[in-house]
């Protein structure tokens, strides 16, 4: 990300979290806000307003919304960012927000995600492919406002 000492004036959230080379694909971490108790995201548009700094690794980042214990905790289908998506939200460029729109959805095998009945909200980074020495590196993501609106 190319320097932009106005991108966090006013504050962000910091998701950093490095990949280093031998990682196999599909590995990540995420986060989650819980709601206690689940809320009714029927009709719900999940946005996150922010940047990401990846210096090269091959990434995705999902947004999602996750079912009560009674879903099987199933995911929402989720939003995602990956490949030519991801350099809009480079950080030289700004803030840029980043939204889903909540709806019921069926994952096989897992269950049923029912946005009447939502338990949280979150997002999640995983690389692509495997992490070599050319492709290692540190991802951080920049949150200035995360918001749950129609």
């Amino acid at each position: 990300m190319a320097a932009n000492p106005t991108l966090c004036a006013t504050g962000c959230a910091t998701y950093t979290l490095a990949f280093a080379a031998g990682r196999k694909a599909w590995v990540g971490s995420g986060m989650t806000h819980w709601f206690a108790p689940p809320v009714n995201l029927v009709g719900s548009t999940l946005t996150l307003s922010m940047a990401i700094y990846n210096p090269g690794v091959p990434l995705q980042l999902q947004s999602f919304a996750i079912g009560d214990a009674n879903a099987n905790s199933t995911w929402s289908q989720p939003g995602q960012l990956l490949g030519t998506g991801l350099p809009p939200y480079d950080g030289a460029n700004g803030l840029k927000d980043f939204s889903l729109k909540i709806v019921d959805h069926t994952n096989p095998g897992q269950g049923t995600f029912c946005a009447s009945a939502g338990a949280g909200v979150g997002m999640n980074l995983q690389n692509t492919d495997a992490i070599t020495a050319a492709n290692a590196g540190t991802v951080t993501v920049y949150i200035s406002n995360v918001s749950i609106g129609p």
